[in-house]
């Protein structure tokens, strides 16, 4: 798809959001909707609906869409929650779409004003919707909303390899300046937290558009999770609530492939497929903003690799 800032595209977006803002007026109570792309984690599945199904907001839509997972224990988690909740809806694919394409299926099948992503591994606390709808409700510059971030193991333990708070790193993207927040997203470090933004709360208008799989083909899927936050953030600014309502699991068992980092020919693969997500960055802007990312791209290269060099020294030590 063509980068997202030609101006047919500013006043294409803009008239969806004056379209949205009029329509909230008279709607204080608008739809979530909550897509869970899963597959075979039956258990974390089960946490997963529960943090949702007992969220303080109630006008949810929960769309879970089962990656075609072997056996029964998937399909039989949601059922039981389906037989206590109607604002669920099961989804079983007859094959593996692969994670993209799931997650792109719980999306084009949402109806809500809002859009949330929900990993079924994550915690939410049960104010985590009703928190950050409000803050999008009252600020309409804002696209996203979200908040700070506990780094878990599968126990729902504190990781405390992890940073305690990420609030400093993520208040950075909260900028009115669409050239600040832009580009203090690409120069920052990707271990900081900042991909997790996928998660948060999405006005539907600034979402409901994108293609994961066009942007695979033109992008690669190395980073793609950041590239989508990027196009947001072109849109509007980042809402945050600065408290701890949201939980990643690190550490668990991952059902998608990993780049090998053994062997050199491995190793100039990642190099080249992180070079491809770097660039990715100046194919989604033009104008101005192409030429002053341009400019930054051997210091977000410098980095990167001192970010890497600093990880594996601190492993050593």
């Amino acid at each position: 798809c063509a980068a997202p800032c030609c101006a047919h595209w500013q006043r294409s977006f803009q008239a969806d959001v004056d379209q949205y803002v009029t329509k909230s007026m008279n709607n204080a109570n608008p739809l979530v909707t909550v897509g869970i792309a899963t597959f075979n984690r039956p258990e974390s599945l089960r946490r997963a609906l529960s943090c949702i199904c007992q969220q303080t907001y109630s006008n949810l839509e929960i769309i879970v869409s089962d990656n075609a997972s072997p056996g029964e224990a998937t399909k039989r988690v949601v059922e039981d929650f389906m037989a206590k909740d109607n604002r669920l809806k099961y989804f079983c694919q007859s094959s593996n779409l692969g994670a993209n394409a799931n997650f792109q299926f719980v999306l084009d099948t949402a109806s809500g004003d809002f859009f949330l992503w929900m990993s079924d591994d994550d915690w939410r606390a049960p104010s985590y919707i009703e928190k950050l709808l409000k803050e999008l409700q009252t600020d309409d510059d804002a696209v996203l909303a979200f908040c700070d971030i506990a780094v878990l193991d599968e126990q729902g333990r504190r990781r405390h390899d992890f940073y305690a708070t990420y609030l400093p790193y993520l208040r950075q993207f909260r900028s009115y300046k669409r050239p600040v927040r832009l580009m203090k997203f690409f120069l920052q470090d990707e271990s900081l937290g900042k991909a997790n933004l996928l998660y948060g709360l999405i006005r539907s208008c600034a979402i409901k558009s994108t293609s994961l799989a066009s942007m695979c083909e033109q992008y690669g899927s190395h980073g793609l999770d950041n590239l989508i936050v990027f196009t947001l953030l072109q849109k509007g600014r980042l809402q945050l609530v600065e408290e701890m309502l949201y939980g990643v699991t690190a550490g668990n068992v991952k059902f998608y492939p990993t780049p090998e980092s053994s062997g050199l020919k491995n190793k100039l693969a990642a190099l080249a497929s992180y070079m491809t997500y770097l660039l990715a960055y100046l194919r989604l802007t033009n104008g101005v903003m192409k030429g002053m990312l341009a400019l930054l791209f051997p210091v977000k290269v410098v980095f990167s690799y001192w970010h890497i060099f600093k990880r594996k020294f601190a492993s050593l030590s």
